[in-house]
């Protein structure tokens, strides 16, 4: 009976470790891109700050603000400034009220202006996107959500959007009836799609729903393209919206997309867990860890992988603390990190071109 439990064991192991699979196995549609070392590897010296939001789950740098979502306050939003790092404001209070929202929706895209800065936020239990005005939020020291909504209700199931105009929207979604992801052009005024291609080589049948919502995303508008890394795949996905050109970026090994569906969750690898983008790069949280081993596991330390937006590797960034998010301050050069315990750390970047 050891003898049989061993083998088991180790045949779970093999099934979940990374394979060395052909580029054929990339489910995704376009170029495969390996690379397998960065030009340079930087450590980064943090500068603890003391801030402290209870129960956060994510930051963000939204122009002049310090956002925090959090799943464990009253409200989902709090809004500190990237100045002095003082709080000032808790929006977005949880219930099914004005103002008010069901559930924990990360920012989709911010606007600044002369005089006002707001997010946007997707709002699943209208299926719309809503706009929350932080500047008069602060000016009334309470939640402003402006009356005007973007309607999605053509395809809820939202994993990135960033406008493109004032009728339009660069919208990825996945759609439950073809089992696929779609790169696409909504017109949210006369509700119609002028663009959708199709993401996945195949559709992705019975692989369950962990693979599907399970990256993170950030738009170029400059160069309209877009980015995704996966949480439970070895790669990082750059869209070229004009040209319809689709890349992936492999650092190593790609992973065997059969193996990681079957293979039990606490032993699943986690790959990217954030990706945050300047003009020019994109910087993505490294975990390359069992699930169970970057929840439990201390003593490790962060590894950031930085490409520009054509794939091209540029650095490797080392921090000594255990990051579980990550966001940029690109006008002051300043990457913001926060481990497990909501703890956040201040790295300068002199010698990075954002």
């Amino acid at each position: 009976m050891k003898y049989s439990i061993i083998i088991l064991l180790l045949a779970i192991s093999s099934s979940c470790h990374r394979t060395n699979s052909n580029d054929a196995n990339n489910i995704f549609i376009g170029k495969t891109i390996r690379v397998n070392d960065f030009p340079q590897t930087l450590t980064l010296q943090g500068e603890h700050l003391p801030i402290s939001s209870l129960g956060a789950n994510n930051i963000y740098i939204i122009d002049t603000f310090l956002v925090f979502l959090s799943y464990q306050t009253d409200t989902f939003y709090s809004i500190y400034s990237t100045n002095n790092h003082k709080h000032i404001l808790n929006v977005l209070p949880k219930g099914r009220g004005v103002n008010e929202l069901e559930h924990a929706s990360s920012p989709l895209f911010y606007k600044t202006s002369s005089n006002s800065t707001s997010i946007f936020y997707s709002n699943r239990g209208r299926s719309t996107i809503n706009e929350l005005n932080i500047t008069k939020s602060i000016q009334s020291k309470t939640t402003y959500i402006e009356d005007r909504g973007i309607d999605i209700s053509i395809q809820p199931e939202i994993k990135g959007a960033f406008p493109l105009n004032d009728s339009s929207l660069f919208y990825h979604y996945f759609n439950f009836e073809s089992c696929n992801e779609y790169y696409s052009i909504y017109n949210f005024r006369n509700k119609i799609f002028i663009q959708k291609d199709s993401i996945y080589k195949a559709p992705l049948t019975n692989a369950g729903h962990i693979l599907f919502w399970n990256n993170f995303s950030c738009f170029n508008p400059q160069q309209l393209k877009y980015a995704t890394a996966m949480q439970f795949l070895n790669q990082i996905n750059i869209y070229t919206l004009q040209q319809k050109q689709a890349i992936s970026i492999v650092y190593g090994n790609i992973s065997n997309f059969k193996n990681v569906v079957e293979c039990p969750m606490p032993e699943k690898y986690v790959y990217y867990i954030e990706l945050i983008s300047t003009n020019k790069l994109l910087f993505g949280l490294y975990a390359n860890q069992t699930r169970k081993d970057w929840a439990t596991k201390d003593n490790l330390s962060t590894e950031i992988h930085v490409i520009d937006w054509n794939g091209n590797p540029k650095y490797k960034l080392i921090t000594r603390e255990k990051l579980a998010d990550i966001a940029i301050d690109e006008k002051h050069k300043i990457l913001y990190g926060m481990t497990q315990e909501e703890k956040v750390y201040l790295y300068k970047l002199p010698q990075l071109e954002l």
